[in-house]
This record gives C-alpha cells, sequence and structure tokens, in this order.
C-alpha cells in the first residue's frame, strides 16, 4: 500500500521472507530514501548469503545453490580427506550460486561473483581450485 514501509523480519518481498540482516539492511536503505523522497530505487530483492562456523567448519551459502534446469551447471569439488566442499552452480555462464565448506578461502570472492551475476563462462572448475585468482575475473 502507498505510504506503508517495512523492513526486515517485517517485510515481504514478492512472497519471500530473507530473515538475514544483509536484506534486513537493504530494506531498510530503499525505505529510507523512499520515505524522505530520494531518488526511491525500488527494492530489487537480495542475494542470500550465510558464512558460519559449525563444529569449527567454515560454511559459505550463496545465492541458488540448489538450482536446476535448461542453462543451468553445478560443479563440484569434494574433498573428504581435506574436509572440503566446494560447489557453484552456473545460470547461463553467470555465477548464480555456491557453498564452500571447510574454507574460508576464495569464499568472499565467490560470494562477490554471484552477487554481482559475473559471467564466468567456462572456467566454473576452474574457481573451485585452491590456487584461483580472482582477480582474473574483475
Amino acid at each position: 500500500a502507498p505510504g506503508v514501509f517495512a523492513a526486515g523480519d517485517a517485510a515481504e518481498h514478492r512472497g519471500r521472507l530473507y530473515g538475514i540482516i544483509p536484506a534486513a539492511f537493504e530494506q531498510a536503505r530503499a525505505a529510507a530514501r523512499a520515505i524522505l523522497g530520494r531518488d526511491a530505487l525500488p527494492y530489487a530483492g537480495t542475494v542470500p548469503a550465510n558464512t558460519l562456523k559449525v563444529a569449527g567448519l567454515a560454511v559459505t551459502s550463496v545465492g541458488d545453490f540448489a538450482a536446476e534446469g535448461p542453462g543451468v551447471e553445478a560443479v563440484v569439488r569434494a574433498d573428504p580427506e581435506r574436509g572440503l566442499y566446494k560447489k557453484i552452480v552456473l545460470r547461463d555462464g553467470r555465477a548464480a550460486g555456491a557453498i564452500w565448506m571447510g574454507t574460508a578461502k576464495g569464499a568472499a570472492d565467490v560470494a562477490r561473483l554471484v552477487t554481482q551475476g559475473k559471467a564466468v563462462g567456462a572456467r566454473g572448475a576452474d574457481l573451485l581450485e585452491d590456487t584461483f585468482d580472482f582477480s582474473e575475473l574483475a
């Protein structure tokens, strides 16, 4: 309804409740700009992302890491002996989601690629390598 604003856990956007702090911040910024009448850009949604440590294991998930269907490719690297699992989901050659477990190295970089919907082409498997230089895709 016009003149009604919400952010965070009180806000539903396109049928989705986010329940994460980054979404609340983005929603609050959009609401504040609209209330103040300043170049209000509509809230377009937030790419869900979470990073935490569970029993000493670093875990990051971002975007649509469970996507399936036409144009979707999931590339996985698992090394159970080292406690590592990495998965990147590409939609039409663009980073759409990822899971990083057992290491924080590269997690922020891959989260940035997913948030930006960056085109990575055929480099999906390369992103999972410990030695990949993410500045190549900047």
